[in-house]
């Protein structure tokens, strides 16, 4: 009688394992490249903030969000995450069943957010 050997289920739950890590960036699914820019464009914009104005060097253009460096830049990283998370994880939502028109909203928000920072970043001389 010969045995047969099986795969481990080892490797069926790694496989499942990756994809489920993977999966948010799967540029595959309906605008997922531009909530990606979205992200690390937000991200840098946080990151680029807490740096400047902790170095002294510029300070907080939005005054809803000013006050917040007065009690921590902690405070300033969750609010600002706060209004950007949401926003990208409703619009990941809603592409699936409008994918043209929320990736055609989404690159527009691209450029306008791009244009803003440059904006502010390169006006604040």
């Amino acid at each position: 009688m010969a045995m047969v050997s099986e795969r481990p289920t080892y490797y069926s739950s790694m496989k499942e394992f990756r994809h489920m890590i993977t999966r948010p960036f799967d540029v595959k699914r309906p605008a997922a490249l531009e909530v990606l820019i979205l992200l690390i464009l937000c991200a840098v914009d946080m990151y680029s903030t807490v740096y400047w104005v902790r170095t002294g060097v510029a300070t907080e253009a939005n005054p809803l969000l000013a006050w917040t460096f007065d009690i921590h830049p902690v405070v300033f990283v969750l609010i600002k995450a706060a209004t950007f998370l949401p926003s990208l994880a409703l619009a990941s939502f809603l592409a699936r069943k409008h994918p043209a028109k929320v990736t055609n909203l989404l690159r527009f928000v691209i450029l306008a957010y791009v244009s803003i920072y440059l904006v502010g970043v390169l006006g604040a001389k």
